[in-house]
C-alpha cells in the first residue's frame, strides 16, 4: 500500500527547505534602535541637503539665499538635537553603571 496520494503532506526533505516565517513582535530594544537609526538617518539627509544648496549658491545656480540658510539651520538644529540625546544617553549608562547590587 503506497502512502504517496496525499498532496497535503510533503516529505521531510521539502520541510527543511522553506524559510521559517518570523514572529512579527518587536522587543523594546529593537524600536529604541529603530528610532535612533532613523533619528541619525535623517541628520545625515538634512546634511546633505545642506551641502547641496549651499554648493548650489555658492556656484549661483540657486537664486534664492533664504532656501541654503533655511537648509542650513534645519541641518545644524538637527545635529544639535541628536548630539544632545546622545550626551542624555551617555549620562544614563553612566548612571547605570554607577548603581551599586
Amino acid at each position: 500500500m503506497l502512502i504517496d496520494n496525499f498532496p497535503h503532506i510533503q516529505p521531510i526533505g521539502q520541510l527543511h527547505n522553506k524559510p521559517v516565517p518570523k514572529p512579527e513582535t518587536k522587543v523594546p530594544g529593537d524600536v529604541f534602535k529603530d528610532a535612533l537609526s532613523n533619528a541619525i538617518n535623517n541628520v545625515r539627509e538634512l546634511s546633505a541637503e545642506s551641502n547641496i544648496e549651499r554648493t548650489k549658491s555658492l556656484l549661483g545656480d540657486n537664486d534664492d539665499l533664504h532656501t541654503s540658510l533655511i537648509a542650513s539651520q534645519k541641518s545644524g538644529l538637527a545635529q544639535d538635537l541628536l548630539m544632545h540625546s546622545r550626551n542624555r544617553l551617555m549620562e544614563a549608562y553612566s548612571e547605570i553603571l554607577r548603581i551599586q547590587i
